[in-house]
């Protein structure tokens, strides 16, 4: 019932994001039919999960349910590490196309997604009575552990790329917003995986059938999910379309320079 609530949530979040974007045609880039797409995955991805659950409970097994949520649960999980990094890179928003070296990102993070993606099927269905069920999680762990490291790596290039140009182009006063749009997004990223981690690595690891664990577990999810809606609200609310963003409002040359300095010094 839970699942199947949250996959509810997000249908008028998806009437609001199509709203926007009809509202702002002139100004909707391709990331954003992509952001479309992701809504419309993770709402079906919940949706399966909650018949795949509920089949369990009545008849002990999932009568195909399974398929439908694995098959969802590696679209959803693909799309959202595709839209999350071609965000950092600016694709659409703050450039028009990618670089060689952003595509060779991307392709390295997709590809690391397909197999944590297929990895955790297979963990999932062997079970914790496989003798190899330990060694396996940790593998998957660190495996997600480095496509998540990937998925920071167009943020911050491209924050290291408007800092340097700021240097020889003169242009601190237009890409101050820009720099602190793509700063507030990076934490944003950061706070989402953060939660996803501590959830899974708990119901992974940790959980068991008793009563005290299995009510632990389901406050965890629940805490996992509304974590993951503020996060898709947020990200949706930072690179809405619009025609003017109040990140990029100019500044004075010289103050949005020391600014860039004094905010993104480690950069």
């Amino acid at each position: 019932m839970m699942y199947f609530v949250f996959s509810v949530l997000y249908l008028p979040f998806l009437a609001l994001w199509l709203y926007v974007c009809y509202n702002n045609s002139s100004f909707v880039r391709k990331i954003h039919i992509l952001m479309v797409i992701l809504v419309v995955m993770k709402s079906l991805n919940l949706l399966f999960v909650a018949e795949d659950k509920h089949y369990i409970k009545v008849t002990g097994t999932p009568h195909g349910w399974d398929l439908w949520f694995y098959l969802f649960h590696f679209l959803r999980a693909l799309l959202l590490v595709t839209v999350i990094m071609l965000i950092g890179t600016g694709w659409t928003i703050l450039k028009p196309t990618l670089h060689a070296e952003d595509k060779e990102t991307l392709a390295v993070g997709v590809t690391i997604q397909v197999f944590a993606s297929i990895a955790h099927v297979y963990i999932d269905e062997i079970g914790p009575s496989n003798s190899n069920y330990l060694y396996l999680t940790l593998a998957l762990f660190v495996v997600d552990f480095i496509g998540f490291t990937i998925v920071f790596v167009p943020i911050f290039s491209m924050m290291k790329t408007l800092k340097e140009a700021t240097k020889t182009d003169g242009t601190a006063a237009r890409d101050l917003g820009k720099m602190r749009l793509l700063s507030y997004f990076n934490r944003c990223v950061l706070a989402f995986w953060q939660v996803k981690w501590f959830a899974w690595i708990y119901v992974t690891g940790f959980s068991s059938d008793t009563d005290e664990d299995c009510g632990l577990e389901w406050l965890i999810v629940i805490i996992e999910e509304i974590v993951a809606l503020g996060f898709y609200i947020g990200m949706f609310y930072l690179f809405r379309p619009r025609e003017k963003n109040e990140y990029f409002v100019v500044q004075d040359e010289e103050t949005a320079l020391a600014t860039i300095h004094r905010e993104f010094a480690d950069i």
